[in-house]
């Protein structure tokens, strides 16, 4: 029952062009690491983190979770790495606006290959934020296209740095170097609704 009301409240909002979204407070970061010894390449991750929910500036540790994305050259060219990762970290220094975290890492690879392939690290992060208390998120656009809702957690932006033991799937462990940045984005929910304003081009077939 819940699952066919779901289904034509969806099929609903979809013909008169509104859709419902929801994120959860998340962290994302793209950088790139040297496995000294090895190769190198991009990394990738976004994952669910406490600290991307918690509004306060004096909130004192930050843990979470999610996918994280490598990359290694295999011989028939270079192949993505896939696997997940879990971090935590106390808050080391911060004032009004920014803050520094730092704490272990822990990554497991899951493809390519069948052999185990894990990671251990040490990261750093310094960020600038802001938090939110459900503070209302509305376009500001006189089109007819519009978006509104809620957000409640942190927005921050900043920058991260590790080192540690590396070892992907069919090859040898080496030490990693990495930096990169990072995006923080707090939980939302609310609705965006696209229209097309046929009043413009009406208009220029009369003139014509």
């Amino acid at each position: 029952m819940i699952r066919r009301a779901l289904v034509a409240f969806f099929v609903v909002a979809a013909g008169s062009g509104c859709l419902p979204f929801m994120t959860p407070p998340l962290k994302g970061d793209v950088g790139y690491a040297a496995r000294l010894g090895g190769d190198h390449g991009y990394r990738f991750s976004v994952g669910t983190h406490v600290a991307s929910l918690v509004p306060s500036k004096d909130f004192p540790l930050d843990v979470g979770g999610g996918y994280v994305q490598t990359s290694k050259d295999y011989g028939l060219g270079r192949l993505p790495v896939h696997g997940l990762y879990l971090e935590g970290g106390p808050r080391i220094a911060g004032g009004r606006f920014w803050r520094a975290f730092a704490g272990p890492r822990a990554e497991y690879y899951f493809r390519p290959g069948a052999d185990f392939a894990a990671s251990g690290m040490l990261r750093a992060s310094i960020e600038l934020f802001n938090g939110t208390e459900g503070d209302p998120l509305e376009s500001t656009s006189s089109g007819p296209s519009y978006y509104w809702g809620v957000a409640f957690g942190t927005f921050a932006l900043g920058a991260y740095f590790e080192g540690g033991y590396q070892k992907l799937p069919s090859d040898a462990g080496y030490p990693l170097l990495g930096a990169g940045l990072l995006l923080r984005i707090p939980a939302t929910a609310g609705v965006l609704c696209c229209a097309w304003d046929f009043s413009r081009s009406r208009s220029r077939s009369r003139s014509r």
